[in-house]
């Protein structure tokens, strides 16, 4: 008899806890998906018009990523412009989920008990480069190469806040995996940092314009992975 009454005392709790979760759950996730969609269609959507009914034939290998911001490449400029400005809805979540899943532990909670780790650090530390990163790609969108300033520097500085910031916010993330014990493999986190690393070098090397597309594609790609673990595991 009492096995019985803990096993239904147990059993309520847990139903306590879906009916107290899973609304937020499900609502995060489908917010999370649909904004990431979102992102990612308009991006494609600019780049297919671009390649098959620009002016010039829009090429990845010899056209930059910003080209699809110019008038004189594609015939739908404001596209790229379009998902540059709603990719926060599309990031923004995800640095979240990254932090959430390298440094579990609440920072904020750590400064009120004096008690930050290291870790927690790391995180917060690779969330404000997502955030530089985030920055200059909305101001590629505000600086396109339509409106890029006087010979390309307002377009340049914003492409070196993109690419410099994600790439530190995915290097920082990898060492706290790397340092610390996490969810995510260490052989992982190492392969996805290093792939837009040796891209992005490689590019500045050779000035070969595909490897831009792959720097840019492997941090898209690592954000995209924790939108798709997260809503497999039902939320934040």
């Amino acid at each position: 008899m009492i096995e019985i009454i803990s096993q239904e005392i147990w059993i309520g709790d847990i139903d306590a806890n879906i009916k107290e979760v899973k609304p937020e759950h499900i609502y995060s996730r489908w917010v999370l998906l649909i904004a990431g969609i979102s992102y990612f269609i308009v991006f494609i959507t600019s780049i297919l018009i671009a390649i098959f009914l620009g002016p010039l034939g829009y090429n990845p290998y010899f056209n930059a990523i910003s080209d699809l911001g110019s008038s004189h490449i594609t015939p739908v400029a404001f596209l790229f412009d379009s998902s540059c400005f709603i990719s926060p809805g599309f990031i923004i979540p995800s640095l979240i989920i990254i932090e959430k899943r390298v440094a579990p532990e609440s920072f904020f909670n750590g400064i009120k008990n004096k008690s930050v780790s290291l870790k927690q650090k790391f995180a917060v530390f690779g969330v404000a480069f997502g955030l530089i990163g985030l920055i200059g790609l909305i101001l590629v969108g505000v600086f396109s190469l339509d409106r890029a300033g006087p010979m390309g520097i307002y377009h340049g500085i914003a492409a070196i806040l993109t690419f410099g910031g994600f790439v530190l916010c995915i290097f920082i993330f990898t060492l706290c995996l790397i340092c610390f014990r996490g969810e995510i493999s260490k052989v992982y986190a190492i392969a996805t940092s290093l792939l837009p690393i040796i891209m992005l070098f490689l590019w500045f090397y050779t000035r070969i314009l595909i490897f831009e597309w792959l720097s840019y594609l492997s941090i898209l790609s690592y954000l995209l992975f924790f939108h798709f673990t997260n809503f497999k595991r039902g939320g934040w």
